[in-house]
């Protein structure tokens, strides 16, 4: 049976079932290679299998071996509180460049001083020479200097491996993310800091998503509708909403929010932010000359 370095519980579903098709002795698989896999499916941590919710922790820290990691994450993914695969360092494996020995093996080497670099010691028991393996030097006769640079002279790496998560609504720029080593079945805590990638027209402000429409000020007046970008996809709004100098503002379609296990939003409130040409051409300005003497004699024309 192959060995999986990492899997979510989408890939691990997808290695049950073709698995257990290919070993299942009814199928004409071989039994004892059908119990091993069973065996290691079952010895999975069970958040693998099926990915839990995370405990969303703000300034609290347990005590015990732990890793950070800063991850980042979307207005829309935390606004939403959408799944997210992340790596995380889960397996450990022997360092590969130094085989696991902790020592940097393309350095200078010296002698062992116990056995005179020979890798045996000999024991002297009255006439008889006794030759026993060095135990200082594990028989090679000789030392490195310099600790694995890689390892740090553990010996041992930690292999990344993808998980899938559910996002906890409420997530905000410096907010902590804890799984419990008990989760994930290793022997560390890990604490996952959340930064918020910038978004070109969103930003969220307390409880709401502000946007900031940046659009040609000659669309405003002349187009009748505009799509604005919401968190669900594109939406129709109406121009003459804007006209009015006002922020518009689209009730329950900001961020969900945390509150005692309901399900409520904020709200969308998109701030307008003509845009100006910064030269005009000669024919524009008599256009826009023409444009303003009519806007100017339609207002002040009575009835």
């Amino acid at each position: 049976m192959a060995e999986h370095y990492y899997y979510n519980s989408k890939d691990l579903k997808k290695i049950f079932r073709e698995s257990v098709k290919l070993l299942h002795p009814d199928r004409g698989g071989d039994r004892e290679e059908f119990l091993k896999f069973l065996s290691w499916y079952n010895e999975l941590p069970k958040s693998v299998i099926r990915p839990q919710r995370l405990e969303a922790k703000r300034g609290t820290y347990r005590p015990g071996p732990s890793f950070f990691k800063t991850i980042t994450l979307s207005i829309k993914e935390v606004s939403l509180g959408l799944r997210k695969k992340i790596k995380l360092p889960l397996k450990e494996i022997d360092c590969p460049y130094c085989q696991g020995l902790g020592i940097e093996q393309s350095r200078n080497k010296v002698a062992c001083s116990y056995c005179a670099g020979e890798g045996v010691l000999k024991l002297n028991s009255g006439d008889e020479v006794i030759l026993q393996r060095c135990t200082f030097c594990a028989g090679r006769g000789y030392f490195y200097r310099e600790t694995c640079p890689h390892c740090r002279g553990k010996g041992k790496l930690k292999e990344e491996m993808e998980i899938e998560i559910s996002l906890p609504l409420g997530l905000r720029e410096g907010d902590l993310l804890f799984i419990s080593k008990e989760a994930l079945g290793t022997k560390t805590d890990f604490y996952l800091e959340i930064e918020l990638e910038r978004h070109p027209f969103w930003r969220l402000e307390g409880p709401n998503l502000i946007y900031e429409l940046k659009i040609p000020f000659w669309e405003i007046l002349l187009e009748e509708f505009i799509d604005i970008e919401t968190l669900e996809g594109k939406e129709r709004i109406s121009t003459i909403l804007f006209r009015k100098g006002d922020p518009v503002i689209l009730p329950k379609r900001g961020p969900f929010l945390p509150d005692d296990n309901l399900w409520k939003r904020g709200d969308l409130i998109i701030y307008l932010k003509p845009l100006f040409p910064e030269s005009l051409s000669a024919m524009a300005k008599r256009y826009l000359e023409k444009f303003k003497h009519t806007l100017m004699e339609e207002r002040y024309e009575g009835p």
